[in-house]
C-alpha cells in the first residue's frame, strides 16, 4: 500500500479526500497544518510516496517552503500540490520542489486519482479541463524573480 501524506487546513475537505484516496487503496496521514505535517511525517515508521497539499497552505510552514523541509525528512516522497489561485501565483513562490506536479482546482475524484498516478510514476494525465491541463510537472527546480 503506498502512503499519502495529505495536508489541508479545511477539516471539511481533508475529511473528503481522505476518503477518496482511502477508497482508492492509498495509506493516508491526515494533517491540518505545515507544523502538524512535520511531527507525522518524523514520528512516521516507514517510506512515504506522496505528499498531497495545498499549495496556498496558511501559517509559517506551508507552500514550497513546507515541502522542501518534508522532502528533506523524506526524499523519496513526490510531491502534488492542490492549487486554485491564477498561476501568476506560482511566479511569486520562489523556488518549486522538483519534480512537483500541480492539480488544479476544482477536481473531482477521477482527476485526483489520474494526478496520483502520474505522480506516483503510473498512468499518464491525459485528461485536459478547456485545454488546460489538470496537472502540470516542474521538471526542473527553479527560481523565478
Amino acid at each position: 500500500m503506498k502512503t499519502i501524506l495529505l495536508v489541508k487546513d479545511d477539516t471539511a475537505s481533508l475529511i473528503a479526500l481522505a476518503l477518496i484516496l482511502r477508497s482508492h487503496g492509498y495509506g493516508v496521514l491526515e494533517c491540518r497544518d505545515g507544523d502538524e505535517a512535520i511531527q507525522v511525517c518524523l514520528k512516521h515508521r516507514g517510506p512515504i510516496q506522496l505528499l498531497l497539499m495545498d499549495f496556498e497552505l496558511d501559517g509559517s510552514n506551508a507552500g514550497p517552503q513546507l515541502a522542501d523541509r518534508l522532502l528533506e525528512l523524506s526524499p523519496e516522497m513526490q510531491v502534488l500540490f492542490m492549487f486554485g489561485s491564477p498561476p501568476n501565483k506560482l511566479l511569486e513562490a520562489g523556488t518549486l520542489p522538483y519534480g512537483c506536479t500541480f492539480l488544479w482546482k476544482p477536481f473531482g475524484p477521477e482527476a485526483l486519482v489520474r494526478a496520483l498516478q502520474e505522480s506516483l510514476g503510473g498512468v499518464p494525465l491525459t485528461a485536459p479541463v478547456l485545454g488546460v491541463p489538470t496537472a502540470v510537472t516542474a521538471t526542473a527546480s527553479c527560481r523565478v524573480e
